[in-house]
């Protein structure tokens, strides 16, 4: 019975349940980007969420945090996602320096848009790196149980097949979004990134762990070992096992976060705006009172750096002392350097949005400079 077999056809997802299931914790997107003012051609471009819709400290929307991955670099973004209309799905984030903005194309199954970069100036501000709409572009299409590449591999390569017709080809490429969106929301593909979460998460537990282990035996058992050859089977296990160009990687991640939650802070504070004075105290008494301070910031920035370096020197002198070929790189070195100039970076970009916020004036302020028509016309 025709009726009853179309009765039974999966409908297309509602814009809502597309977007919960598109940016649950875990999900990784897998596309092409080209990036204004970087040497080479288009890369292969990666994005995994990491946290959903997330509350900021005004209990507003703050966005979708996840990371994004090309070039040999990897930063934290905020996802905001505008959902208005499944047909302009569109999705906004930034890091320290390149801007996306992109918009749902269901047929691909993949977002698509442009790609912006800020480039330092000689006074240390910045400006855009000249921008061509057509090259400097992005696409990033969710992977699933049954597409692990995308949806959109899977539609380019089914389209590149021939067909006897266009009708029948139209029809597969429908047939193959249905059976798409459903895999979507399946439960093998909520199993799989769940699982990809909690994998990522355990990472970063694991720097935490080694940066104990390393504090331990800094600096003093060092001298021991080189003396002790007890001591130094132990220690060349340990070199063997935990693998130090990984920790410095997740540590740098660990500074990305912190430098993409310096952005969303600064971000927040250049919004605001102030009734009177006394409002403008309460409001940046309650940030504070929920950990939006200087203090915490320097922190941050501080704890990150010596959890890399340590890391860094610890391995080096195991290293030395087991005779590894497993050592500290010049491109470790590197890694090293970049987050701390993003630390630093993005804690002034924090640090000057609240003393902006500090000193702004409140409508209370503009409303005693106000001056009728009426006094200006009696003064003359």
């Amino acid at each position: 019975d025709e009726s009853n077999a179309e009765s039974t056809t999966p409908l297309p997802l509602s814009v809502d349940n597309l977007v919960n299931a598109l940016f649950r914790k875990g999900m990784l997107f897998k596309g092409i980007i080209s990036v204004p003012g970087l040497i080479g051609e288009r890369r292969e471009y990666q994005l995994l969420v990491e946290s959903s819709f997330v509350m900021d400290e005004m209990d507003r929307p703050a966005g979708i945090l996840a990371r994004h991955k090309a070039y040999d670099d990897e930063q934290y973004v905020w996802i905001h996602v505008d959902k208005r209309k499944i047909d302009a799905l569109s999705i906004h984030f930034a890091d320290g320096e390149t801007q996306c903005n992109g918009t749902w194309n269901r047929k691909k199954g993949q977002f698509e848009g442009s790609v912006r970069q800020l480039i330092p100036t000689e006074d240390g501000g910045s400006i855009y790196y000249a921008q061509d709409k057509v090259t400097h572009t992005f696409n990033l299409s969710p992977t699933t149980a049954l597409y692990p590449n995308g949806i959109a591999a899977s539609l380019d390569t089914n389209a590149n097949e021939e067909k006897e017709t266009s009708e029948e080809n139209e029809k597969d490429l429908n047939t193959e979004q249905i059976r798409w969106e459903q895999d979507l929301i399946s439960n093998t593909t909520l199993s799989i990134a769940n699982l990809r979460h909690e994998t990522d998460q355990l990472s970063f537990d694991l720097v935490d762990r080694c940066e104990n282990l390393y504090t331990a035996i800094e600096p003093l058992p060092i001298i021991a070992m080189m003396v002790n050859e007890d001591l130094q089977e132990p220690v060349c296990r340990l070199v063997s096992q935990v693998r130090c160009k990984e920790l410095i990687a997740v540590d740098s991640l660990a500074a990305e976060k912190s430098c993409a939650l310096f952005r969303r802070w600064a971000n927040l504070l250049d919004t605001l705006t102030f009734a009177s004075v006394e409002e403008r105290g309460n409001i940046l008494a309650s940030l504070q009172d929920k950990g939006m301070t200087r203090a915490r910031a320097h922190k941050d920035c501080d704890d990150r750096k010596e959890s890399a370096r340590q890391i860094v020197a610890t391995w080096s002198t195991l290293s030395s002392l087991t005779r590894s070929s497993d050592r500290p790189s010049g491109d470790d070195m590197t890694r090293f350097l970049v987050m701390c100039t993003r630390l630093d970076r993005n804690f002034t970009r924090f640090d000057e949005a609240l003393r902006r916020a500090e000193a702004r004036l409140t409508d209370d302020d503009f409303q005693k400079w106000i001056v009728s028509n009426d006094t200006v016309n009696d003064d003359d």
